[in-house]
């Protein structure tokens, strides 16, 4: 038998920026432009867990039958969507942080641009998955939404900024102060970062944990989680959502493992 679908399907993955031999992610420092190279493979891991929330819930709309089935996924969706939504407006905030700290203006408005064309698209999805009931979901219905999401630029817009990012890089090792406005565009992520490690503890830590795969190259030690916390997540928060979290493609340790529904 062919093997199962699975969630690096039907919309590809990114692949990782290279990294310089023989480092790590977080050996890269504010030295440029391994800034900006590390701003950009960690965007990226979000983005391919972003792809991968998407394909699975794709992979697996058509085929769910009982009411509980379909309340979970519904729920997935409407996690991811808000997951991905709020993940847009905080670049909102980090972008002119970016073009501050380097001096250029308008440096990263393509990026804005571009998910202003499809956010009417995402706004829709959420919509349908926080209004819908069990017995009023369509497979065909929510598998149309996500496609409108693709057709309105979302996958090209995901992989573009990361080319984005990496050029960051052009502009501060060529410069005198290179060293400075590298520090200077971490300080900006890390304060991003730090206010996306605010949202909702009994949603977004087991829903991105199940949409990352160790064993994607480069992802191993990706996001970088204390091992206690993988047990808090696992044997606390993820049971308050657990059918939901079933349909992810990976175990909180991100272990992939078969789609249920695909």
């Amino acid at each position: 038998m062919p093997p199962r679908p699975w969630a690096n399907k039907p919309w590809e993955l990114l692949k990782l920026p290279p990294k310089p031999i023989g480092t790590t992610l977080r050996h890269l420092t504010a030295q440029t432009p391994s800034v900006a190279l590390k701003i950009a493979t960690e965007m990226a891991q979000v983005h391919n867990a972003i792809l991968r929330g998407l394909n699975t819930i794709y992979l697996q709309a058509p085929n769910l039958q009982t009411p509980t089935e379909k309340s979970n996924l519904l729920f997935l969706t409407k996690s991811w969507a808000k997951w991905v939504t709020d993940h847009h407006r905080l670049e909102e905030k980090m972008f002119p942080g970016f073009e501050k700290a380097l001096g250029i203006p308008g440096l990263m408005r393509r990026d804005v641009e571009q998910y202003h064309a499809f956010e009417g698209e995402l706004e829709r999805l959420l919509r349908y998955a926080s209004d819908t009931k069990a017995e009023e979901f369509e497979g065909s219905r929510l598998r149309g939404l996500l496609e409108g999401l693709v057709e309105g630029g979302f996958r090209v817009h995901l992989e573009g900024e990361i080319e984005t990012l990496l050029s960051l890089g052009e502009f501060t090792s060529s410069e005198k102060n290179g060293v400075e406005k590298g520090k200077a565009l971490l300080k900006v992520y890390k304060e991003c970062e730090n206010e996306a490690a605010g949202q909702d503890k009994w949603i977004i830590p087991s829903m991105v944990l199940g949409l990352r795969d160790i064993t994607y190259e480069g992802s191993e030690n990706w996001p970088v989680v204390p091992t206690a916390m993988l047990w808090v997540v696992h044997h606390l928060l993820a049971r308050r959502n657990a059918g939901a979290w079933s349909l992810l493609p990976c175990d909180t340790w991100g272990r992939p493992r078969e789609l249920p529904f695909a």
